[in-house]
């Protein structure tokens, strides 16, 4: 499990038994008291090719699927 400050392009994560690909995110924090600040995802689901939006509070958990597109992994 991840929290949402863990979020970069390019990190894979578990959304509705799907795994998605994280496109874009950024941080909105609220102007009026006592708001949660939210994290808005644009992310890829790998299974349908979909490009869709979702909104976490700050702090929220995901599941983690391992490894990420475009990271250099070691080939023997």
């Amino acid at each position: 499990m991840i929290t949402t400050a863990d979020f970069k392009r390019g990190l894979v994560i578990q959304l509705e038994s799907a795994p998605c690909l994280i496109l874009d995110y950024t941080t909105q924090s609220p102007s009026a008291r006592g708001g949660s600040t939210l994290v808005k995802t644009k992310y890829r689901n790998l299974l349908t090719g979909q490009v869709l939006e979702k909104a976490f509070k700050a702090g929220d958990k995901v599941d983690h699927r391992s490894g990420q597109v475009g990271s250099a992994a070691a080939v023997d």
